[in-house]
């Protein structure tokens, strides 16, 4: 999910019932939904109800309006450089491809409207290029 999509989750947007989140307010205005992980379904589901959003600052107890002034906290405590927030769909991306994930269902995750923009995203590697080649032997 970009940035803003995390920061404008409600709890009324996430289905604990079938494991999805649901997407309202996109980039494209293309509601969407996601898929949760076994991970994000489990902390989303031992995470408190202060209000109606998911991520709240912890001190005003209001919905967070803007992260770059903790991100970076968080980066330096992890000891990771260079690193922007929106570089987690990049990395996101990647890892569904080199899991076998299809680029459309990874175009359809992400919200992109065209296929090359995720292409963008799914950095190929060395592993998934070898595993492309070697399909070639089934013939």
């Amino acid at each position: 999910m970009r940035k803003s999509e995390i920061l404008d989750l409600q709890w009324s947007c996430v289905d604990f019932t079938q494991k999805y989140i649901d997407v309202l307010q996109t980039k494209s205005g293309k509601p969407r939904q996601i898929p949760m992980s076994e991970r994000l379904y489990n902390t989303l589901n031992e995470q408190k109800r202060i209000n109606e959003y998911v991520f709240i600052n912890p001190i005003t107890k209001n919905r967070h309006g803007n992260i770059n002034d903790i991100f970076p906290d968080f980066l330096k405590k992890a000891e990771v450089k260079n690193f922007r927030f929106h570089d987690l769909r990049h990395t996101a991306a990647t890892r569904m491809v080199e899991k076998g994930a299809d680029l459309v269902v990874v175009k359809d995750i992400l919200g992109h409207a065209d296929i090359n923009i995720t292409m963008r995203y799914a950095h190929p590697v060395p592993e998934m290029k070898l595993k492309a080649i070697k399909a070639l032997n089934d013939y």
